[in-house]
């Protein structure tokens, strides 16, 4: 009974936060004053967010991964450390901070490509982001629990061919208290995101 109810509450999350992500509004709608929402503009992926936030870009690529941008109300360092082996130079990636503080938010956008990704084998309801299709999926704490977040939000847009076999992914690590804020921020954030140059399906 507890663990049905608890899937009942994780599904009202979901359909709120892609409520709340899919309405026609913008970050002044989830209680953030319009003059304190910047925009963030790139080749590759558009979006408003709360100015209390900054943006950091770092280089970090995996085999099959490359971050776009990061996003937090705290100050972080480069993901990504160079050190000398004896075969010449190793590169060892993690995450931009230690711990999130309270209140603490820690956003990444990422290109993300691998042979075998298929949009419907992905976990999460079904939405649009960007004009892309996407699932949306919450989990409690989730993968960000290394951070000693409370709550993680993973958003998935599926490129547009010819980019097959690859998407967009946003990971959204918050800590609370007052989750249901920090959410509604992600979700208008998700909601403002578009991709130029990927025209949806």
């Amino acid at each position: 009974m507890k663990s049905r109810s608890r899937v009942i509450q994780l599904l009202g999350v979901l359909v709120g936060l892609w409520t709340i992500a899919l309405a026609p509004c913008s970050l002044s709608g989830a209680s953030v004053a319009a003059s304190s929402v910047k925009q963030y503009k790139a080749a590759e992926i558009s979006f408003r967010y709360p100015s209390s936030w900054k943006i950091s870009r770092f280089q970090e690529e995996s085999s099959f991964s490359t971050a776009m941008v990061f996003l937090s109300n705290e100050k972080l360092h480069p993901p990504c450390r160079t050190s000398q082996v004896p075969a010449g130079q190793e590169i060892t990636c993690g995450n931009p901070l230690q711990h999130l503080s309270k209140r603490g938010v820690l956003l990444e956008w990422a290109e993300v490509g691998t042979p075998t990704f298929s949009i419907d084998q992905t976990p999460g309801i079904t939405g649009k982001i960007g004009g892309l299709v996407g699932r949306l999926e919450v989990t409690h704490p989730g993968t960000c629990s290394d951070v000693g977040a409370d709550e993680t939000i993973t958003a998935v847009a599926d490129r547009a061919p010819p980019a097959d076999n690859n998407r967009y992914v946003l990971t959204a690590c918050l800590r609370g208290p007052n989750l249901k804020s920090s959410t509604a921020m992600v979700a208008a954030l998700i909601r403002s995101t578009s991709f130029p140059g990927d025209t949806g399906s």
